[in-house]
């Protein structure tokens, strides 16, 4: 008996792993891709069946396919450029997600700090050099997570204690931010020439630190360094402190969470500041660079919607964030390499294309895992008889129930022996 619980738990659960939750997600996730992949093929096709296969294979990331790309380490500086604002615009989204939130204010957050940041960036020039020290940069990075947070702290406090709903909120601060920041260029860094923004001066550029020897691209920065740290420090935020332990009791159930003594009032209103403070660094740090300007137009930017399918995609983790938004970075970089007459003079839209189709399969990941469950559970029962034919198992016959009427009859009552002395003999007895 005991050597057969113990095969059995050396037994190879095949429904149990397919179906498991962690399983399930990356599976969704890798099928919504491959669809969006697919149908982008397609549309490539339709336009263009002479070069649709070889421009497929540059989005996806094959670059000796031409002689437009650089080097390797060349492309990969150009990836990492792409990819940095987008991963934490996704990293905003997913802590706020983490504690049941929908941060779509995300947008709202990027143009404060990134406004913020290039203020810091033209107005005080005085940190470059501060007893041999240049801080320009990172107060510029500072004041730019200070904004994002500040901004992020309304919708966080207005749905902590008066329960407005955080996406209406979200929605209509990112105008409000848009049209602030505008009024507020215009105010103090107008550049009327180019009606923009004035570039921000060279010692509030972020710093490449050597890695332009590692990537030779124009457009490398330690942005990609502050990208991995904020990552790592939020993981372990999430998943190795008390107070991520909180955030995450909040987003399960709230009333469950209150009823153990957390604070879900705190627990919102910071998870909120947080998240804004990581999208205004994300704003931070795509305006930090020579010859990047904030445009004056009431346009929305686009960082902060594509950081939200990011951040689906990535399953809400940080580290599924980060490989996502390479990801990302690869179709971007791949469709500006196919608008050349050499590949058939495809539009780099063919991208968005694709992260539109994935973003839409993605919300259908609930039906896709209803029918992957099935499949899985169809082959488990494929393979189950075989199994148990293979491991010799010996066929448990059960055994049969007794009738009903057997049952329903009452018990048999016991016989009471009465060892006392008949009455009979004893009136003989006594009259002997």
């Amino acid at each position: 008996m005991e050597e057969k619980m113990k095969k059995d738990k050396k037994k190879f659960n095949f429904e149990a792993f397919f179906t498991g939750k962690m399983f399930m997600d990356i599976s969704s996730s890798i099928f919504s891709i491959f669809l969006g992949l697919l149908l982008g093929y397609i549309v490539m096709y339709i336009l263009n069946p002479d070069f649709a296969g070889v421009a497929f294979r540059v989005v996806i990331g094959s670059w000796k396919e031409i002689e437009l790309s650089g080097t390797q380490a060349f492309n990969i500086g150009e990836i990492i450029f792409r990819a940095t604002p987008i991963i934490l615009t996704g990293l905003s989204i997913s802590f706020a997600f983490k504690t049941g939130l929908f941060n779509i204010g995300v947008v709202g957050q990027f143009t404060v700090g990134a406004v913020a940041a290039i203020y810091v960036g033209v107005k005080w020039g005085v940190l470059g050099d501060v007893m041999g020290m240049n801080l320009h940069w990172p107060v510029a990075l500072l004041v730019a997570m200070l904004a994002g947070g500040i901004w992020g702290a309304i919708p966080g406090l207005l749905k902590a204690y008066r329960n407005v709903n955080e996406v209406v909120a979200g929605i209509m601060l990112n105008y409000i931010g848009m049209y602030l920041s505008i009024y507020f260029v215009m105010n103090t860094i107008f550049n009327p020439t180019y009606a923009r923004a004035l570039t921000v001066q060279e010692t509030a550029q972020l710093p490449t630190w050597g890695l332009e020897n590692l990537f030779p691209s124009p457009n490398i920065n330690i942005g990609i360094l502050i990208t991995i740290v904020a990552i790592i420090v939020t993981h372990v935020i999430l998943y190795n402190t008390k107070f991520g332990y909180e955030i995450k009791a909040v987003g399960f159930n709230r009333d469950a969470s209150r009823y153990a003594g957390v604070n879900e009032n705190k627990n919102i209103a910071m998870a909120l500041i947080i998240s804004g403070a990581i999208a205004g660094l994300a704003g931070a740090i795509v305006y930090l660079v020579g010859g990047k300007s904030f445009a004056v137009i009431a346009v929305l930017e686009p960082q902060g919607f594509t950081g939200i399918a990011i951040s689906l995609l990535g399953l809400t983790t940080p580290i599924g964030t980060f490989l996502m938004g390479i990801f990302y970075g690869v179709l971007q970089y791949g469709g500006y390499l196919i608008q050349g007459d050499i590949l058939g003079g495809f539009k780099p839209e063919i991208v968005d294309v694709i992260i539109s189709t994935i973003i839409y399969i993605s919300a259908l990941s609930l039906f896709v895992k209803m029918y992957l469950k099935k499949i899985i559970k169809f082959i488990s029962n494929l393979l189950k008889p075989k199994e148990d034919l293979l491991a010799g198992d010996p066929v448990v016959v059960p055994k049969e129930n007794p009738p009903v009427m057997e049952k329903m009859k009452p018990p048999k009552e016991d016989k009471k022996v009465d060892l006392s002395t008949p009455k009979d003999e004893v009136e003989k007895g006594g009259d002997e």
